[in-house]
């Protein structure tokens, strides 16, 4: 953010800046929208349209989709060189996505991907374009238009080296099509990403750098099988997920991990399981992101299943749970 005291807007920027630090984003949104109506004053296009763009982004973080809109709206109204008509294209049709029109959002992406070869963009930056336009051909129901998107995608970060964004791509293909219901295209996907990470493993990347994509694989690999009724299976990858997420300290992939094993115990009525896999969560992701936040992820799933099996059976699938733990530290103490 440029706060050149140069500027008559500069004082609204570095509001706008101090709002961000203390973490109001809607403050820092309005500080931006009033910076943008004095560029704009003072015939200066490309700086209000920045402040637009930035105030898009605060209000869509913050959830105010309307808003998002009406400042993304904005955007188009101002004179704009090839590049900010990019970012104008590419603003709006995130917040199309967030309001849930995804044919708008597919069409803003097109636009942007058209201004994007104006710009001959970078491969890499460019595939970026392409995968978001993927997602909207998947969730406005062309699977064929996507699945071309989506390998070009995989096929620009290949061939600018980029094998980790690569199977990423692979991968997004892979969770977009199991979540359109499309289990075959689903697997097939999953079994290119699968490909790439081995390949990774063999080669000279660091095993840090591709463990949070050899949770996700599993994790996608565990939703698969639970999607085709195959539960032990399911299960087993959300375990190898879950591993590999405390091995890496990745908290969002191990509370994934542990919510997937909870949800399928529960489904053959493994209730012991079900309730194990939570309180395990919660003292492992206390020591990872703070007992606080732990808390906070954990504490809700474990009361839908209390309201689910009722107060008394929680209970007691409770006490069952603490017996076990005091009798495996009892026998873990050595003898007097």
């Amino acid at each position: 953010m440029n706060t050149a005291p140069g500027l008559p807007e500069s004082p609204l920027l570095q509001d706008a800046q101090r709002a961000l630090l203390a973490g109001d984003w809607r403050a820092g949104a309005r500080h931006l929208e009033q910076a943008a109506t004095i560029a704009r004053a003072t015939n200066r296009a490309d700086d209000a349209a920045r402040c637009l763009q930035m105030a898009t982004n605060l209000h869509r973080f913050s959830g105010d989709v309307h808003e998002a809109m009406r400042t993304s709206g904005e955007m188009n109204g101002i004179d704009l060189d090839v590049r900010m008509k990019f970012v104008a294209a590419a603003e709006r049709a995130e917040s199309l996505l967030a309001t849930g029109n995804t044919v708008a959002a597919t069409q803003q992406w097109r636009i942007a991907a058209k201004l994007a070869d104006e710009l001959d963009l970078p491969a890499v930056p460019r595939a970026a374009i392409t995968r978001r336009l993927a997602f909207c051909e998947m969730e406005s129901g062309d699977p064929a238009t996507a699945k071309q998107l989506f390998a070009a995608a995989r096929a620009a970060h290949r061939g600018a080296g980029d094998l980790l964004g690569g199977a990423w791509v692979a991968l997004e293909h892979a969770n977009c099509a199991q979540e359109a219901g499309d289990s075959e295209a689903a697997s097939r996907a999953l079994e290119v990403a699968s490909r790439d990470a081995q390949a990774l493993a063999r080669g000279a990347t660091p095993a840090d750098s591709i463990a949070h994509l050899l949770c996700e694989l599993e994790l996608a690999r565990a939703r698969l099988s639970a999607a085709r009724g195959a539960l032990d299976a399911a299960e087993t990858s959300a375990r190898a997920a879950r591993e590999v997420a405390l091995e890496s300290a990745s908290p969002l992939g191990y509370f994934t991990a542990a919510a997937l094993l909870s949800y399928y115990a529960d489904l053959r009525d493994a209730r012991l399981v079900t309730y194990t896999a939570l309180a395990t969560a919660w003292v492992t992701l206390g020591d990872l992101v703070g007992r606080d936040l732990a808390r906070s992820w954990v504490q809700p799933l474990l009361e839908v299943y209390r309201e689910k099996w009722s107060a008394d059976t929680f209970d007691a699938i409770k006490r069952e749970h603490d017996d076990q733990r005091r009798a495996a530290r009892g026998a873990s103490q050595p003898a007097a």
